[in-house]
């Protein structure tokens, strides 16, 4: 097998480290939400989350990547825009039974996606293999499916 260049090795791995470190940061948030309210939807959240740093630590090489502007753009904003959220005090529009229950379905579909990416899972859009099996051979983008179903709402969180 070829050796990647220093460079493609350096960038993955600051990638990587920024995956996390910005993970870190929402994660402390949702936990000390959960700890002063007692509400389970930020730990749901904050479990499907973490996925997302694990899959992006062991994922597969990618053989093409997506490098546009747009790309780019949307990226930074899913990457940077989940810490900069801030939890409130306010009562959802639903009890947080109902809210936790539709969560519950919606991020269990956001992990069942994850799960079934697997090593093909990535931030940045690329080809790591295409997935047909699990939620893919029903929908095309399970993920974001369950993040359509649960409701906004009942994670209660407002930009800062």
């Amino acid at each position: 097998m070829p050796q990647r260049p220093l460079r493609e090795v350096v960038t993955d791995l600051l990638a990587r480290a920024m995956v996390g470190g910005l993970f870190a940061l929402l994660s402390v948030n949702l936990l000390a939400d959960f700890l002063r309210t007692g509400r389970v939807t930020g730990l749901l959240l904050l479990a499907s989350e973490s996925l997302v740093v694990v899959l992006t630590i062991v994922r597969r090489r990618a053989r093409l990547v997506e490098r546009s502007v747009g790309a780019a753009v949307t990226t930074t904003m899913s990457l940077a825009g989940p810490p900069l959220l801030r939890t409130v005090e306010a009562s959802g529009l639903m009890p947080d039974a109902v809210t936790a229950l539709l969560s519950a379905v919606g991020l269990g579909l956001v992990i069942v996606g994850k799960l079934a990416l697997g090593r093909s899972f990535g931030v940045v859009p690329a080809n790591r293999g295409v997935v047909v099996g699990g939620p893919y051979a029903l929908v095309r983008h399970p993920i974001y499916t369950g993040y359509l179903v649960t409701p906004r709402f009942s994670w209660r969180i407002r930009a800062r």
